[in-house]
């Protein structure tokens, strides 16, 4: 019995030793102050156009026109406009709540860039502010907010919301900012 206690300890650990640092690198380095400063951890950006072709046969003919027509425009104002088409069609009566993971999943990855970088502006100004909002996510936030609790599209926008969180986090915050930069 002994033996087997044996043999199990010695192929449990490392027979290596544990090696600590020289005293000579302590001394060196106690005599001078470190400074610590916060350093964001920067995301590797691969620029890669968005792939969204799984989760389109999720939507309807109509929903799907809009949204390639999202991922082929660059122009900010031209997204903007398309957006609050989306947000119109979501708030129709007949909206299919099927669809609402399909475009979710479809505004995270095509707006994924804008949640990689910076909310705040690097001069804050009113302009700066008021162009900090004046992006195609911001549009949901801004129907949201001038939508009375009673209407029933103010739930199904928060439905969207809620799906858009499961796939970018990120969302959350940019919904406090714009709320407070407004």
């Amino acid at each position: 019995m002994d033996n087997n206690v044996l043999d199990k300890e010695e192929g449990c650990y490392d027979n290596t030793e544990a090696a600590f640092s020289d005293d000579e690198e302590e001394v060196s380095n106690k005599g001078k102050k470190r400074e610590f400063r916060f350093h964001p951890i920067r995301e590797a950006v691969v620029e890669e156009p968005a792939d969204i072709t799984p989760w389109l046969d999720q939507l309807d003919d109509t929903m799907k026109e809009k949204v390639q027509g999202l991922q082929k425009t660059s122009d900010t104002e031209t997204q903007c406009e398309v957006m609050q088409e989306i947000v119109d069609l979501i708030l129709e009566e007949d909206f299919d709540q099927e669809q609402m993971s399909g475009l979710a999943s479809c505004l995270s990855e095509l707006f994924k860039d804008h949640f990689r970088g910076d909310v705040l502006p690097e001069e804050i100004t009113e302009e700066s502010l008021e162009e900090s909002v004046s992006k195609p996510v911001c549009l949901v936030f801004r129907n949201l907010v001038l939508m009375q609790e009673d209407n029933s599209g103010f739930s199904v926008l928060l439905d969207m919301l809620a799906e858009f969180y499961q796939k970018q986090p990120k969302i959350g915050y940019h919904l406090l900012y714009y709320l407070k930069a407004r």
